[in-house]
């Protein structure tokens, strides 16, 4: 038996007859496409079609074979266990009947798919206005961070026009996305900024105060409330704007991993 295993949890087998190679006679998948040169995932098939890179018993490894939407399949034989990475669906029953019937492979469920982090230098910015500066300081990530200047002023009671920066990144995987800030905040009038991301609400992000850097998750107002952003795979925008002077950001971290 041979066993394909994805980049996480658990295994396609192919039941192989008793005999090297892995042959089945008729097999029926309904999957995904990739691509037979180097396994990478290309996209999900409307067709319901699985390309898998194979080598097949007369030698020829320049073919693609295809087990296509519910269609059976005559004598393709698999002579090396295939690394097929990924696998993040749900798939349906393979039946090998030319093999063992009572025994027949399947793909099995291997969980959720990676977790996506996604992260920006403060830095990195799309557009800048005043009153954030850029600073330089080898402690921080890339060794660069902005800051709202101090002696600025606060705006405790509305979001202010102006005083923003943009970024612009890119989503892989559909999902909810926490997003957490490396920041600083010298004192507890120097600790909290505006931010927004795809034209939503303003969010009053606040943070502790402290002497050297920390990471603190997106939250809304005073009281800490819980904030999470479901993304579609994409180009996305985040706008910060100015809340009190003297805050500073190191990088934004964006992530779906409940846990991070």
């Amino acid at each position: 038996m041979y066993r394909v295993d994805p980049a996480t949890a658990d295994i396609l087998e192919t039941v192989d007859n008793n005999q090297e190679g892995g042959v089945a006679s008729s097999v029926k998948i309904e999957g995904l496409a990739w691509d037979a040169q180097n396994n990478r995932l290309i996209a999900f098939d409307d067709n319901n079609n699985l390309y898998v890179d194979q080598t097949l018993e007369n030698g020829n490894n320049s073919s693609l074979g295809s087990i296509s939407g519910l269609t059976d399949v005559e004598a393709l034989e698999f002579t090396r266990p295939m690394n097929i990475p990924g696998l993040y669906r749900n798939l349906a029953t393979v039946t090998v009947p030319g093999a063992f019937d009572r025994d027949a492979s399947h793909y099995r469920n291997p969980g959720p798919a990676p977790a996506q982090t996604i992260t920006i230098e403060a830095e990195d910015y799309l557009t800048t206005q005043s009153p954030w500066t850029l600073q330089s300081d080898a402690g921080a990530s890339g060794g660069q961070y902005l800051e709202v200047a101090p002696g600025s002023g606060d705006h405790y009671d509305a979001v202010p026009d102006g005083m923003e920066v943009t970024y612009a990144f890119t989503v892989d995987e559909t999902g909810t996305y926490r997003v957490l800030g490396q920041v600083h905040g010298p004192d507890t009038s120097s600790n909290s900024f505006y931010v927004s991301i795809d034209g939503g609400a303003w969010i009053e992000f606040h943070f502790d105060s402290s002497v050297g850097w920390i990471v603190a998750e997106i939250t809304d107002g005073p009281e800490l409330t819980q904030v999470t952003f479901d993304l579609a795979s994409g180009q996305h925008t985040m706008r910060v704007r100015a809340r009190e002077d003297g805050a500073t950001v190191d990088k934004w971290t964006l992530t779906n991993d409940p846990l991070a």
